[in-house]
């Protein structure tokens, strides 16, 4: 099914694509909620109560989907369980009126580049030690030759060429996470 198909599936209440809806996006979401701590039954209502969201959203003439709509209610769902998790009821959760959920400086951008960062930092710990421990240096922008002496390297040239081969490795291990092959699909 295509994001029009759901927006408009959405905003004419279609039941069928409603089912859909929670049988394509309400699994992966409610692990997520369940891996920051939530219950299923956390996981349930706050599914539920982005999809109202979203409705009334979409019912809004000037609403504008700029990004996949698995994104779009993955967006919703974090915002309303990091406003539950803090301990805010429902009533205290409120979403720009100005549609500020689309756009290049908004919520779902930010919640995009933390799933990446997280996408990131937890394969950077997949790799073996070594390559964390250089990798970890050139972010401290640490010089080569200094990388050299502290990894017992013969120079430079030997720290660029390892440094490549750790990018390689932590470029493969990423590419494997299903996250990330989510996110590359959605764009």
């Amino acid at each position: 099914m295509s994001d029009k198909e759901y927006i408009e599936g959405l905003i004419n209440e279609d039941r069928r694509v409603i089912q859909a809806i929670y049988q394509n996006f309400s699994g992966r979401i409610s692990n997520y909620i369940m891996q920051k701590g939530g219950s299923s039954e956390d996981a349930k209502d706050i599914f539920q109560d982005a999809l109202l969201i979203i409705i009334d959203k979409m019912k809004n003439s000037d609403f504008q989907l700029t990004s996949s709509f698995y994104t779009y209610i993955f967006s919703v769902n974090k915002y309303l369980w990091f406003n539950k998790s803090k301990g805010k009821s429902r009533k205290s959760v409120l979403l720009p009126d100005d549609n500020t959920l689309k756009g290049d400086n908004n919520i779902e951008r930010e919640l995009l580049n933390k799933e990446k960062d997280t996408i990131f930092q937890d394969n950077f710990k997949k790799l073996g030690e070594f390559c964390q421990q250089l990798l970890t240096m050139f972010f401290e922008k640490k010089d080569t030759v200094m990388i050299a002496k502290l990894l017992k390297l013969t120079n430079a040239h030997a720290v660029r060429t390892r440094k490549y081969r750790c990018q390689e490795s932590l470029k493969k291990i990423i590419q494997k996470d299903s996250r990330y092959k989510e996110l590359r699909s959605n764009r």
